[in-house]
């Protein structure tokens, strides 16, 4: 993610990015004032390709945004107008920062995707995640396992006809793979969209490291 990996006597220790606490610590000491930003990863909201941009999204929309932190993308849809928002984070500090923060009508929600048997809405037309799932792999034990719980969650969410779920990752395809092919009873196809060249040659300046990013994007299929 950011600075996700510490070494030390030639070990790596992953920082915990798969637990509630780990988080709620964590915002708790991030909310200074209301201009708080961090964009994990990279900011979404100066990208753009042929395949997506924030620009593009219809303000028709119903758009969810799973582990949204409090990236530039929420100030991107308060200040364009945009009213069909639902954002799920599990940390409890970070709803309570957000519901003070944006549009009131926005369904800003305490959720654990991982949970198995979730009962969200299914009538997203839109869902981002730019790191959520990645995080949730990072779990040492029961990573792979939470992975597809919450992949399967979020397919499930996803509107019959035109939904697409846009996950930005910093994994390649063949890391990926063998996760996607074991989401059960589910039909769904996914686009690769390699991204390095694009944000190598016009995004220097807020993808200032040598991280590796793909969108996935995942449309359900008959």
């Amino acid at each position: 993610m950011y600075d996700n990996i510490s070494h030390q006597s030639q070990q790596i220790t992953y920082l915990p990015f798969h637990s509630k606490n780990f988080w709620d610590n964590f915002y708790k000491n991030q909310f200074q004032d209301n201009n708080t930003t961090i964009n994990w990863y990279f900011d979404l909201t100066k990208f753009h390709t042929n395949e997506f941009s924030l620009k593009n999204l219809s303000k028709e929309d119903e758009i969810l945004i799973v582990g949204s932190g409090v990236s530039s993308t929420l100030d991107f849809f308060e200040n364009n107008g945009y009213e069909n928002i639902a954002i799920f984070d599990f940390s409890e500090e970070l709803v309570k920062f957000l519901t003070e923060k944006y549009n009131k009508e926005w369904d800003i929600q305490s959720y654990d995707i991982t949970e198995i048997g979730s009962n969200f809405p299914n009538e997203f037309n839109i869902i981002i995640d730019k790191g959520c799932l990645d995080c949730i792999l990072s779990d040492p034990k029961n990573g792979e396992a939470k992975y597809i719980t919450a992949l399967t969650n979020l397919l499930l969410s996803l509107s019959e006809n035109d939904g697409i779920l846009y996950y930005f990752s910093n994994a390649k395809l063949e890391e990926r793979i063998n996760l996607f092919y074991n989401v059960p009873k589910i039909k769904y196809k996914v686009t690769t969209i390699d991204m390095n060249e694009t944000m190598k040659e016009e995004y220097k300046e807020f993808n200032p490291s040598d991280n590796m990013y793909y969108l996935y994007e995942i449309t359900k299929s008959q």
